[in-house]
C-alpha cells in the first residue's frame, strides 16, 4: 500500500505543477489524488507517510495543495464498515474535484477564458 500511495501521489502531483495540462485535466488529477488520501486515511495510514510524500515535492502548489488533502483527509473520522469508508472516499474525492472545477471557472471568468 505505501509504495501505491507514494507512487500515484507523486505521478499524479508532477502533473499539477505541468503547465501545458488543461483546467479539467488538473482537476481529475486532483481528483484522483483525493482519492487516494482519502483512501489512506480510511485505512488508517498514517499521515507521517501521507507528510514525506508532501516534503518531496518540489513545486510549492503542489506541495500547498497535497498538504490541504492531508488535512482535510486527516480532520474527518475513520469509518469501521467498507460501505461507509467507501463512500467517505467517494464524498471526498467529489468535494474535492467540484471545489477545483468551480475554482477553474472562477478563474477563467477572471482571465476572460470563459463568459
Amino acid at each position: 500500500m505505501k509504495f501505491k500511495l507514494f507512487f500515484l501521489s507523486f505521478l499524479a502531483l508532477g502533473c499539477h505543477a505541468d503547465n501545458n495540462v488543461s483546467d479539467p485535466d488538473i482537476c481529475n488529477v486532483v481528483k484522483k489524488v483525493a482519492y487516494t488520501v482519502m483512501e489512506a486515511r480510511q485505512q488508517k495510514v498514517p499521515s507521517q507517510d501521507l507528510q514525506q510524500i508532501a516534503n518531496g515535492l518540489e513545486d510549492p502548489e503542489a506541495k500547498q495543495l497535497y498538504q490541504d488533502l492531508i488535512n482535510s483527509a486527516y480532520s474527518a473520522k475513520v469509518f469501521r464498515t467498507s460501505f461507509f469508508k467507501k463512500k467517505a472516499i467517494e464524498d471526498f474525492q467529489t468535494g474535492w474535484y467540484e471545489e477545483c472545477l468551480k475554482r477553474n471557472k472562477k478563474n477563467n471568468i477572471r482571465e476572460g477564458g470563459v463568459d
